[in-house]
């Protein structure tokens, strides 16, 4: 279940997106989570996923208390894929606030290792693929199941 709640934005793209493998809400904050939850919703090695899973206390270098809330904790169907603390950035964003983020991603980090999962930065260069395409295209054909036979 979400410990944060996706405010409304009129900067950015906010919604939800429907979901048989979200635990909870599954909701996003930018055209690029929405896109990384189709791609979750159509792989067959996701078994379920939870956005804004956890929110992170650590202190930066100036001993302030920080917090942070990682977009999404990925469960995998098979027991030798770990799961995965994800963090869904644009490649522009990552590199121009890459000083403010490293602190934080770091805090990610390490606080998964102490929960045994991977913690993984995903960009557009990893999600609006061919895949991506071809997984819009064939969603609605999975959720719809074949007219019974009389």
């Amino acid at each position: 279940m979400p410990v944060r709640k996706i405010p409304k934005n009129y900067r950015n793209v906010t919604g939800r997106a429907a979901s048989v493998k979200a635990e909870g809400t599954a909701a996003f904050e930018s055209t690029l989570e929405r896109d990384f939850i189709t791609l979750l919703e159509f792989s067959c090695q996701v078994k379920s996923f939870e956005v804004q899973p956890v929110t992170i206390n650590w202190i930066d270098d100036k001993g302030l208390a920080r917090r942070y809330t990682p977009d999404v904790l990925v469960h995998y169907s098979t027991t030798d894929m770990l799961p995965e603390l994800v963090e869904v950035k644009y490649r522009q964003d990552l590199e121009r606030y890459w000083i403010d983020l490293k602190p934080r991603l770091k805090a990610g980090i390490r606080f998964a290792r102490t929960q045994g999962w991977r913690f993984k930065i995903i960009s557009e260069l990893e999600i609006r693929t061919p895949l991506l395409n071809n997984a819009r295209f064939l969603l609605p054909f999975l959720r719809n199941e074949p007219p019974a036979r009389s």
